[in-house]
Protein backbone atom coordinates (compact mmCIF):
# COMPACT_ATOMS: atom_id res chain seq x y z
CA UNK A 1 0.00 0.00 0.00
CA UNK A 2 1.33 3.77 0.04
CA UNK A 3 3.94 4.72 2.03
CA UNK A 4 5.27 7.70 2.95
CA UNK A 5 7.81 8.83 0.74
CA UNK A 6 11.17 7.99 2.49
CA UNK A 7 9.27 4.27 3.11
CA UNK A 8 9.21 3.29 -0.42
CA UNK A 9 10.32 -0.15 -1.33
CA UNK A 10 9.09 -3.60 -1.61
CA UNK A 11 8.39 -4.00 1.63
CA UNK A 12 4.42 -2.69 1.92
CA UNK A 13 4.71 -0.73 4.94
CA UNK A 14 3.71 -0.81 8.85
CA UNK A 15 0.34 -2.12 9.93
CA UNK A 16 -0.24 1.32 10.40
CA UNK A 17 0.21 2.61 6.87
CA UNK A 18 -1.53 -0.18 5.24
CA UNK A 19 -4.55 0.45 7.80
CA UNK A 20 -4.58 3.86 6.75
CA UNK A 21 -4.53 3.24 2.96
CA UNK A 22 -6.03 -0.06 2.29
CA UNK A 23 -9.27 0.77 1.44
CA UNK A 24 -7.82 3.86 -0.54
CA UNK A 25 -5.76 1.75 -2.62
CA UNK A 26 -8.97 -0.36 -3.44
CA UNK A 27 -10.84 2.05 -4.56
CA UNK A 28 -8.30 4.19 -6.58
CA UNK A 29 -5.83 2.18 -7.74
CA UNK A 30 -7.11 -1.78 -8.01
CA UNK A 31 -5.78 -2.36 -11.44
CA UNK A 32 -1.93 -1.73 -10.05
CA UNK A 33 -2.48 -4.30 -6.71
CA UNK A 34 -0.61 -6.53 -5.74
CA UNK A 35 2.22 -4.16 -7.10
CA UNK A 36 3.59 -2.25 -4.79
CA UNK A 37 5.72 0.39 -6.71
CA UNK A 38 2.41 0.78 -9.18
CA UNK A 39 0.18 1.43 -5.91
CA UNK A 40 2.24 3.86 -4.35
CA UNK A 41 2.69 5.95 -7.91
CA UNK A 42 -1.12 6.05 -7.99
CA UNK A 43 -1.18 7.26 -4.84
CA UNK A 44 0.93 9.53 -5.46
CA UNK A 45 -0.93 10.80 -8.52
CA UNK A 46 -3.85 10.83 -6.92
CA UNK A 47 -3.29 11.90 -3.28
CA UNK A 48 -5.90 14.74 -3.69
CA UNK A 49 -8.69 11.94 -3.50
CA UNK A 50 -7.19 9.73 -0.46
CA UNK A 51 -8.55 10.02 2.34
CA UNK A 52 -6.92 12.42 5.12
CA UNK A 53 -5.19 9.57 7.23
CA UNK A 54 -3.95 7.86 4.29
CA UNK A 55 -2.62 11.07 2.80
CA UNK A 56 -1.14 11.85 5.76
CA UNK A 57 0.70 9.16 5.46
CA UNK A 58 1.55 9.31 2.02
CA UNK A 59 2.82 12.87 2.35
CA UNK A 60 5.01 11.35 5.16
CA UNK A 61 3.28 13.67 7.84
Amino acid sequence: MALPANAYSADPGTPQQVAACKVDALRLCPLDIPDTKLVEACMQRRVADLSPACRDTVQGK
